[in-house]
């Protein structure tokens, strides 16, 4: 745990009347060893607002936990902390002359204010990452999934020009408030640029981070801003991009920049949508294959049935009646002969191509498959290709 988390957390739980002394206690003794920590001078500032170097800060922590000590011996019941640290900078050390009490809220501002965007009240962008790069490293520890989604306000520029900066602030902030609304408290947001916010979803696959990204969108939708009395309401939309710990990076830097490049394609295609990274590498060997193939739009009914021309383990392509726009999300079934299940996926129209007889051929990338129904696959096509190894 770093420093500014350990002070956060000792600002909630005051906030909260919650205050754990033990773990105050538990915390500084596990640092001590920790020459360059700043944590012990930076908890007593917090404290008593009293400037001075680590090791003294140290010193002073050791005499008031003695103390505290000494008295609820003497007293016969625990004396809190805060009574303990006041009796010792007033009384016994005279380091602070005229003691007053503070607000927690008053307290509680000028870390905020390191932390968190002035407009929205967010985390801010230097924040933002570093929770994120934490989240990130904690995904690969413990092999757990994790999405992001960046966001961009359509249009902020013109609404800005249009109504006024202030309008712009108001629409930061609502934008912001109906995020966290509709994210767990596990996940957070941070503002990353002027019109940008990056959703951080720990223990979330792709298709997940896809489902909570329309709900903001189609909220976002659902209602209107008002300027100014005498205005005409304004609706506001997001354009999207998600990228996914592993599945399409190993880095944190990666993990933002995909989802950006994402959000990026969406805004060039009009804006209010949400794409899934995608980076096809043709890592997977293709097989021409006739295999019955269902398919639908994400969110919507009427599923319709085809069949494949190529099959690989990592997408599909059949020809349909239907024109499906690029990007598009579908799920995907594929039944392969001689199988006794289904295949399932979620997966992204990355080529469309009109064939004479006016119908389309679709190139679908897997976004989202099960491993067991992706290796039952790969079994499948080399097999084909090699009959004399059956391998299921």
């Amino acid at each position: 745990m770093e420093p500014k988390e350990f002070i956060e957390i000792i600002i909630k739980r005051i906030n909260a009347d919650e205050l754990n002394e033990d773990i105050i206690k538990r915390k500084l003794n596990e640092i001590k060893s920790f020459a360059k920590t700043t944590i012990f001078k930076n908890v007593l500032n917090l404290f008593t607002h009293l400037n001075m170097n680590n090791k003294m800060a140290q010193e002073h922590w050791n005499e008031i936990f003695k103390r505290q000590d000494e008295l609820t011996e003497k007293l016969g019941y625990p004396v809190p902390l805060l009574t303990v640290i006041t009796e010792h900078f007033f009384s016994l050390n005279k380091k602070i002359k005229k003691p007053f009490v503070v607000e927690v809220d008053v307290m509680e501002k000028p870390i905020s204010m390191k932390i968190k965007d002035d407009i929205t009240g967010v985390y801010n962008k230097e924040y933002g990452y570093d929770l994120m790069n934490k989240e990130v490293i904690r995904a690969g520890r413990y092999d757990n999934s994790l999405s992001i989604i960046a966001l961009d306000i359509d249009n902020f520029t013109e609404l800005n020009e249009k109504y006024s900066h202030e309008f712009g602030d108001k629409v930061l902030s609502y934008t912001a408030d109906l995020i966290k609304n509709c994210i767990r408290s596990i996940d957070f947001i941070y503002r990353n640029d002027s019109d940008q916010f990056i959703v951080v979803l720990p223990e979330t696959p792709a298709l997940g981070a896809l489902e909570v990204s329309n709900r903001i969108r189609k909220k976002l939708m659902s209602e209107y801003i008002l300027p100014k009395d005498g205005d005409n309401p304004v609706a506001i939309t997001v354009s999207g991009g998600i990228s996914s710990f592993k599945v399409d990076s190993e880095t944190t830097n990666e993990l933002l920049d995909f989802a950006l490049d994402a959000m990026n394609s969406a805004i060039k295609d009009g804006g209010s949508k949400i794409y899934l990274y995608f980076q096809e590498k043709r890592k997977f060997l293709r097989l021409d294959a006739f295999c019955k193939v269902g398919y639908k739009i994400m969110e919507e009914g009427g599923q319709k049935t085809t069949f494949s021309k190529n099959l690989s383990a990592g997408g599909v392509l059949f020809e349909t009646d239907h024109f499906v726009n690029l990007n598009t999300f579908l799920e995907v079934t594929i039944q392969i002969p001689d199988i006794d299940w289904i295949i399932t996926a979620l997966g992204k129209v990355v080529r469309i191509e009109q064939l004479p007889n006016s119908k389309y051929d679709l190139g679908i990338y897997f976004t989202e498959i099960d491993p067991e129904d992706q290796n039952t696959i790969l079994k499948y096509i080399q097999n084909k290709i090699n009959p004399k190894f059956n391998i299921y």
